[in-house]
């Protein structure tokens, strides 16, 4: 990953290092439960940018995301929003630009929760794999599918 340095050279702008008030100030002690510095300030900081429908990815160097300051992050903020941060299943059925799939069961789910990127197998074939929050949406029986619009379209030429 790097220091906060390199972050910043490589990625300008879109690096904003908030370990002053999201960092876990027990890193360095295993034994000791998590503690985020500041997470009155932290939480609805990033609440307030998931609201309006910014992409916020948290990084760190820890291994396991089952035992990061991440996580609790996570969990504080889905505490806060509900329903409204939408989470998707392993295996359930969505809506993409690209037509309807369903969510990889491959790729483990905290992982595409942690990627910020959902793993997507179409229905039908497309070189997009990968779709942020903002490109998915549940699936909806009623919504026409690319595959419903091709047999239409096959049943339409041969009544033809």
């Amino acid at each position: 990953m790097g220091t906060g340095a390199n972050m910043a050279h490589r990625y300008g702008k879109r690096y904003l290092y908030k370990g002053d008030v999201l960092g876990n100030i027990n890193y360095d002690a295993p034994d000791v439960p998590i503690q985020l510095a500041n997470e009155a300030q932290g939480i609805p900081w990033l609440v307030r940018w998931v609201e309006k429908g910014v992409t916020l990815i948290l990084l760190c160097g820890c291994a396991n995301y089952d035992t990061c300051h991440r996580k609790v992050i996570y969990d504080n903020v889905k505490a806060v929003l509900g329903d409204r941060l939408l989470e998707y299943a392993l295996g359930q059925r969505v809506m993409t630009p690209n037509g309807a799939g369903v969510i990889d069961a491959s790729v483990p789910l905290h992982v595409q929760v942690m990627r910020n990127r959902y793993a997507v197998m179409l229905d039908v074939w497309n070189p997009t794999r990968y779709y942020s929050l903002d490109q998915l949406e549940p699936y909806n029986s009623s919504q026409p599918t690319l595959l419903d619009t091709h047999e239409h379209l096959h049943e339409y030429a041969a009544r033809r």
